[in-house]
């Protein structure tokens, strides 16, 4: 062991993970618990790894090394990229003791981060995702890492792969151009006159209690229960919920839904005979809230997109407070309740798991058992990027082993976060089963009667009353088409803006192929393009609609923009480099904003044409 060489790997270290280097020093070595493997040990693990088009690996625990040496030859792939995640400083500090640790270390295509919880090693994570955007990604352990901590790797492993699945997936939909997204809000703003303003209920039910309704198993055993507390508290349901309950003859006092999606229209179209009040937003399936019977209570906002905000400023509708909708339509009704003041808030048939082997409480599907085969299929028997839906076992609320899905156990800890974050707020899990929240306490639903649910209340009319003061007098069918028009009109400058910027780049980038040499100082950004620049950065169109895409699109560029700002170029190639990059960006805001303006047109704003579903977007539905 030398001083000297630890001295040197510990700067190198410092480079990536600055604060942690600085305690490498201080500490006081175990004498145990170090993985002892070898070379052997470490080719025969990594002949185990299907790792075919897999392009980064990440590896749960360090070692000695070794397994950083079975993977040489993989690393000489295009692109190929090792990612070390190891949670004990200890081991860090007698691999930097060594020759291989230094060699580790200045390979480019390898990196070591050090973590300690979960939720760090998340958050290293999210800071390279934009670099491995779209790449298949894979996550492995060392061998004894896999026996002596197994639980926290298989978490550690389903963390990773879930945030970059959910971040390919909101980038894509940025890629598709946001059709889907922008397909049902302009077809939605016809909505808005009539609907009324759901924040106009903020604050309004304060220390009432919410009962939040899930679509799991459990639900049907509080049928009776819920039927007989339908004036002592809120009920909310969303989704399939909403299905269980009207069809066992309860009626919620709220609805709620932003699904954009198709099976929102046929769950909707089952309960649409029903008049309740029923929370959107504007990203909602257009035909499912067309359905609605009963008031439309519009919450503003609109996550991953601008749109809204603009909107909703002209048409002087409250943006006070924004509530974050989460992943599902669960976490908006609990955002909603919280905002409306309930006290405590209670969930019910929140199973998160295949209690008594079934997806759904009855109503909701015909048969909703399922086998513990069909569940348990491994990832190479279905789509590889459903890699969540294989079944894992864990213990429910009572200690009993229940199946359930890794999506499940993330929607559990979302609650839980959220419960860290309000202690103000009593949440109760009332679900009498399943998998249960971190952090909240479980009591059943008949329990809570005598201290929570024991005053009666005249929701219907509380509710209308509040409602009549939500009213949204100012929106009207006339601003709106006029505000559409303002952006249609906006939207087709920032073309013709972005059609001088790309003839431009197109002049700049045949004047330097012209170029033997370019010169020091020279500005790729000519005064022309400069002044169309930044007329386009004015526009209500950029800033409201092109400008989320904008920054998607230099995500996406990110490890191509690296590579020019440190790959070893000339600086003539680095300019045409820019140049292309630049012209694909602009290219890419081009497509965005004639999507645009033609699903403005689908929508039927546009008077001068038929209301039509085929043309320049037809082929992204």
């Amino acid at each position: 062991m030398s001083n000297n060489l630890f001295q040197k790997n510990s700067e190198k270290w410092a480079e990536t993970n600055p604060q942690k280097a600085l305690l490498l020093p201080f500490l006081n070595l175990k004498k145990s618990d170090v993985p002892k493997e070898t070379d052997k040990q470490a080719e025969k693990w990594f002949s185990t790894l299907d790792l075919k088009e897999t392009s980064v690996l990440f590896v749960y625990g360090i070692g000695q090394g070794h397994y950083y040496k079975a993977a040489k030859n993989w690393l000489k792939g295009k692109d190929h990229r090792l990612i070390f995640l190891e949670d004990d400083l200890d081991i860090i500090y007698r691999l930097l003791s060594t020759k291989l640790g230094e060699e580790l270390l200045h390979d480019k295509s390898v990196s070591l981060y050090y973590f300690e919880g979960v939720e760090e090693a998340r958050e290293t994570m999210l800071s390279l995702r934009w670099e491995f955007l779209t790449k298949k990604i894979e996550v492995s352990c060392l061998d004894f890492y896999g026996k002596t901590k197994n639980e926290k790797y298989q978490h550690l492993r389903h963390r990773i792969l879930n945030d970059q699945s959910l971040h390919n997936s909101l980038v894509k939909e940025y890629l598709d151009f946001g059709a889907a997204f922008f397909f049902n809000f302009y077809r939605n703003l016809k909505l808005l006159p009539g609907s009324f303003l759901g924040s106009s209920l903020y604050g309004k039910f304060k220390n009432v209690p919410a009962i939040i309704c899930g679509a799991g198993p459990s639900l049907e055993q509080h049928f009776s229960t819920l039927k007989n507390m339908q004036n002592k508290a809120l009920i909310f349901a969303g989704g399939s919920s909403l299905n269980a309950l009207i069809a066992n003859d309860i009626t919620p006092h709220f609805g709620a839904g932003i699904d954009p999606n198709s099976a929102q229209k046929l769950r909707i179209s089952q309960t649409c005979h029903v008049k309740l009040p029923f929370f959107f937003r504007s990203r909602m399936h257009h035909e499912a809230l067309k359905l609605i019977k009963g008031k439309r209570l519009y919450i503003p906002g609109c996550g991953g997109y601008d749109i809204s905000e603009w909107f909703e400023d002209e048409l002087k509708i409250n943006r006070d407070r924004i509530l974050d909708e989460g992943h599902n339509v669960i976490n908006f009704e609990v955002e909603i309740a919280h905002a409306l003041g309930c006290h405590p808030i209670i969930f019910v048939g929140m199973d998160l798991g295949y209690t008594g082997m079934r997806s759904y409480a009855k109503g909701i599907v015909y048969d909703a058992t399922v086998s513990k085969k069909d569940i348990l299929k491994s990832n190479h028997e279905r789509n590889a990027d459903d890699f969540d839906l294989k079944a894992i076992l864990k213990k429910d609320i009572f200690g009993k082993p229940i199946y359930t899905l890794w999506k499940w156990i993330i929607e559990s800890e979302w609650m839980g976060e959220f419960a860290k974050e309000h202690p103000d707020i009593l949440l109760i899990n009332a679900t009498e089963g399943g998998l249960g929240f971190p952090g909240i306490k479980n009591q059943s639903l008949k329990s809570l009667g005598e201290k929570y649910l024991n005053k009666n209340f005249q929701f219907e009319k509380r509710i209308e009353t509040h409602l009549q003061k939500g009213t949204m007098k100012q929106v009207t069918s006339k601003k709106i088409n006029r505000l559409v028009q303002e952006l249609k009109s906006s939207l087709m400058r920032c073309v013709s803006n972005l059609n001088i910027l790309l003839e431009e780049i197109d002049r700049i980038s045949q004047k330097i192929k012209l170029l033997k040499k370019l010169e020091p100082g020279f500005n790729i950004l000519s005064g022309r393009a400069a002044l169309f620049e930044s007329d386009l950065f004015e526009e209500i169109g950029f800033k409201y609609v092109l400008e989320v895409f904008s920054e998607a699109y230099a995500g996406v560029l990110n490890h191509e923009i690296r590579l020019v700002r440190t790959g070893k170029m000339s600086e003539k190639k680095k300019a045409l480099k820019k140049l292309e990059l630049n012209g694909k960006r602009l290219a890419f805001l081009k497509t965005v904003a004639e999507v645009n303006l033609e699903l403005i047109r689908m929508a039927g704003f546009d008077t001068s044409n038929k209301d039509s579903e085929e043309g320049y977007v037809g082929h992204i539905f």
